[in-house]
C-alpha cells in the first residue's frame, strides 16, 4: 500500500486517507486536515459560508427549474413530472384514498412486488398503507373491527 506524507500534520498516512486529484496524483493535506481546516474557515465565516451556498442554491435552482423531483421521478418509479401530472389531473388533484386536495407534493403509490405505479396519495394515506404492509387482509380486517365496533356504540 502506498504512503503519503500530509505536508499539513506531518503524519505520513496511507494514501486512501487523501483525496485524489483529477490527474490521479494526491492532495497534500490528509483528509482529515482538510475536513478540520475546512470546519475552521466556515466558522470564522460562517454568514459568508451562507452567503456561498444561498447562491450555490440560486444556480441550481435556475439551471433545474423542477429540481431533484423530476430525477426522483423517473429513478424510482420509471415516470415523469407529465405522467405525475396526468395523474393527479385524472384524481382531480385529490388523494386516491381520503379524496382529500392535496396540500403539498402527493406520494407516489406503488406495489413494492412489481414496482407498478398505483396512483397519488396524501402522506397520511401513503403512511397508513404502509404501515399495513400493503396487506389487503389486514386492511380488511382493520375495517371489519372498525365497523363492528360502530355497530356496538349505535346499539
Amino acid at each position: 500500500m502506498n504512503e503519503t506524507r500530509c505536508n499539513w500534520c506531518g503524519i505520513t498516512k496511507p494514501s486512501d486517507e487523501f483525496y485524489r486529484r483529477k490527474d490521479g496524483r494526491v492532495q497534500v493535506g490528509c483528509k482529515a486536515c482538510r475536513s478540520e481546516y475546512s470546519k475552521k474557515k466556515r466558522a470564522e465565516d460562517l454568514e459568508g459560508a451562507r452567503q456561498r451556498q444561498r447562491e450555490a442554491n440560486a444556480r441550481y435552482a435556475a439551471a433545474h427549474p423542477m429540481g431533484h423531483r423530476a430525477g426522483h421521478l423517473r429513478r424510482t418509479y420509471g415516470i415523469t413530472l407529465a405522467d405525475e401530472q396526468r395523474m393527479r389531473d385524472e384524481q382531480h388533484d385529490a388523494c386516491a384514498i381520503c379524496l382529500k386536495t392535496f396540500t403539498a407534493t402527493p406520494a407516489v403509490d406503488h406495489c413494492h412486488v412489481t414496482g407498478n405505479v398505483r396512483g397519488l396519495l396524501c402522506d397520511f394515506c401513503n403512511k397508513g398503507l404502509g404501515n399495513f404492509d400493503d396487506d389487503e387482509m389486514r386492511l380488511r380486517r382493520a375495517v371489519n373491527y372498525l365497523e363492528s365496533w360502530r355497530a356496538r356504540a349505535v346499539a
